[in-house]
């Protein structure tokens, strides 16, 4: 079994409580809270000699985002449990989905937790032919989909911002540009609202709505169906001129037609609705605003003055949704249904404005040491170790996501 609990944990979090400021009482307390979760944790090591395997669908194994979840699994949650995850390569259509699906089921996968889903009724279905389940990690679906599976046993349910808040971080974030005022010609990057992807047509609906009513103008279509275009498109409302791009600048053939579009124009503005770092060089000099992550690679940018506005989740974010999967292989399924059906829980994002905000957030968000989410706050929502636990506990926890909560929960001031 690749365990490795051990001191670490106790020797890390103290350090870490330290780095952040916080008491020495709080740093002693602390330190004998995790002397309890270390306890736990290999008494869980030595008490299991069989893993529970998870698959994880991801589409892209290079995103930052990507990258802080996979540490945070792989490099905390395997020393902490009795699991080993699985993951996928880049999941670029539905015949991806299905085959690293059966693959994984194949090689005694109990489950699927996933971050990128291209057809859920037909992944769903397939999870339930063998007896495997299946939930959303860290998204948003569209409600129609949501209700052609909820029935579904095997469809344990979707942790993530939902509709209102996607959008509301679309709104939010063009405010913020706007009410800086740092220019009138904006480059909208629409990521794959045009294909389905329910996250980036939420917030990109919200970023057009929000400059509508700040011209006090109406677009000549709706905001959804201009963000559903998958063609560059130039407009102009009041006195913003606006040019959006669709697709994935991840793609190269993508960024090609970006780059070029972008560079025949100057842009005072970029805005994007997901992480658009691989054109990161051609947009210096812009004022530029994502919706993305809280990664190294992003406060490298704020401290280069490349980024002014970042909302976004952390790695560990993800933990309540490793909470649920875990109680779902461990015979525990029944305690997720909500009036029979799949649970849908809540959880937002964090905002920064500033390099020095970042800065503070970050360490919170990557610390190894302090985890936003750590062992303990899981095993008391995980029926295995907490015979009292409910969903509503599981619910509680993962809604008290905020930068606060965190600090809240592991005593920093």
């Amino acid at each position: 079994m690749k365990k490795k609990v051990a001191v670490l944990l106790v020797a890390a979090m103290t350090l870490g409580l330290v780095a952040c400021g916080s008491s020495a009482d709080q740093a002693e307390n602390q330190t004998e809270d995790a002397a309890v979760q270390t306890e736990a944790a290999e008494e869980t090591v030595e008490g299991n000699n069989e893993l529970h395997k998870i698959g994880v669908m991801v589409y892209n194994l290079t995103d930052e985002e990507v990258l802080d979840r996979k540490k945070y699994l792989e490099g905390y949650i395997e020393d902490c449990f009795d699991v080993d995850f699985i993951y996928s390569a880049a999941i670029e259509s539905e015949e991806d989905a299905l085959t690293f699906i059966q693959n994984v089921a194949d090689a005694g996968a109990e489950g699927i937790i996933s971050f990128n889903t291209h057809d859920i009724e037909k992944e769903v279905e397939l999870c339930e032919a063998n007896e495997i389940y299946y939930m959303m990690g860290s998204e948003t679906i569209h409600e129609d989909k949501f209700n052609a599976v909820c029935d579904n046993p095997w469809f344990l349910g979707v942790v993530g911002p939902g509709e209102e808040a996607e959008y509301n971080a679309g709104v939010e974030m063009a405010q913020y540009f706007l009410d800086q005022d740092y220019g009138k010609n904006y480059f909208i990057l629409l990521g794959g609202a045009p294909i389905g992807n329910e996250m980036h047509r939420q917030r990109a609906m919200g970023i057009l709505d929000t400059f509508a009513a700040s011209a006090g103008v109406e677009f000549p279509e709706e905001t959804e169906a201009i963000s559903a275009s998958g063609e560059i498109t130039h407009l102009e409302i009041g006195e913003y001129t606006l040019c959006l791009v669709p697709g994935y600048v991840q793609i190269p053939d993508v960024a090609e037609k970006a780059a070029a579009e972008y560079a025949e124009d100057q842009y005072d503005c970029v805005i994007s609705v997901y992480n658009g770092s691989v054109l990161a060089d051609e947009l210096k000099g812009a004022h530029v605003g994502i919706v993305d992550c809280f990664s190294e690679q992003n406060m490298l940018y704020f401290n280069n003055d490349q980024l002014d506005y970042v909302t976004g989740k952390y790695g560990s974010i993800i933990g309540p949704s490793f909470a649920a999967m875990y109680n779902a292989i461990t015979g525990h399924a029944d305690m997720l249904r909500e009036d029979g059906k799949a649970f849908q829980i809540t959880q937002g994002f964090w905002t920064s404005t500033d390099k020095e905000d970042y800065e503070k957030k970050y360490m919170v968000a990557s610390s190894v040491e302090i985890q936003a989410y750590n062992y303990e706050d899981l095993r008391n929502v995980c029926v295995e170790f907490n015979e009292n636990a409910t969903l509503d506990d599981l619910k509680a926890l993962a809604e008290a996501y905020t930068y606060e909560d965190v600090c809240a929960r592991r005593g920093i001031e």
